[in-house]
């Protein structure tokens, strides 16, 4: 109800962030073991966000990044950052709210 009121929620990297993102908000987010980046800004999804000043690209050089596959995002999410297959970052409008993701 917190989220479909009009808040954000930000939840950070692993499975057991998406399994909560699943139960929580009856997502179906499929889970990347870790894939080696670089992932890419989507210019097709970063226009109006605080995103479209990020880099170019995210590096995993130092540590694991946890994404999902793109096509597991609900119609009303976007990715911002991905390697085209999986999404590394990515947020989906839920009713008046954001749930935002950073693999």
């Amino acid at each position: 109800a917190w989220v479909s009121s009009g808040k954000n929620a930000v939840f950070l990297g692993g499975y057991p962030t998406l399994n909560a993102m699943n139960q929580l908000f009856g997502f179906q987010l499929e889970y990347v073991p870790f894939t080696p980046g670089p992932y890419w800004r989507n210019d097709r999804n970063v226009r109006g966000t605080p995103f479209q000043y990020g880099p170019d690209r995210l590096e995993n050089t130092k540590t694991a990044v946890y994404g999902v596959t793109i096509d597991s995002i609900p119609i009303t999410g976007y990715s911002m950052y991905d390697t085209y297959r999986d999404s590394a970052v990515f947020y989906i409008k839920y009713n008046l709210g954001i749930v935002c993701y950073l693999g």
